[in-house]
């Protein structure tokens, strides 16, 4: 068995890296690019998580003032007026399910979709805010579009 200098050695690993077509230190950088790769993948997924997240709370932020916006407060009733028999109710779905109540009187779009009967007599609420909502008789109220509160 022969001991060969530190030079040598190096010499020939580096006449074999060049006899395969592979730089010297080919594997390490060959890892060190995988590992980047995953490390770049995952923060990717980090970000679409966070995107996401971001997403659900600006979406939160808008719906959550429309909710309370469309159901009613606590505001004191001014006027309550008959608002006539229900004679038909459409509803029109999309995001939001909004209907059309035509009674005998008129017709009142409302916030969301409501479940009256036909001949059903409702009512006109105004309260104190400027809300105005429709009525059934047993007090169950939905608001009508297009009201500033």
């Amino acid at each position: 068995m022969t001991i060969k200098p530190n030079d040598a050695i190096d010499g020939e690993d580096k006449a074999e890296g060049e006899s395969k077509g592979k730089r010297s230190g080919a594997a390490r950088t060959g890892r060190l690019h995988r590992a980047m790769a995953r490390l770049s993948g995952l923060f990717a997924l980090i970000q679409l998580i966070g995107i996401g997240l971001l997403a659900m709370l600006a979406i939160s932020l808008v719906l959550s003032p429309m909710w309370w916006l469309t159901h009613e407060s606590g505001a004191s009733v001014q006027k309550e007026t008959a608002a006539g028999h229900v004679l038909r109710v459409e509803l029109k779905g999309g995001l939001f399910t909004r209907a059309l109540v035509e009674t005998d009187v008129g017709f009142y779009a409302l916030q969301e979709g409501a479940s009256l009967r036909k001949g059903e007599l409702v009512t006109l609420r105004e309260r104190v805010d400027g809300s105005r909502s429709l009525c059934d008789l047993e007090g169950r109220c939905t608001g009508l579009l297009g009201v500033l509160r």
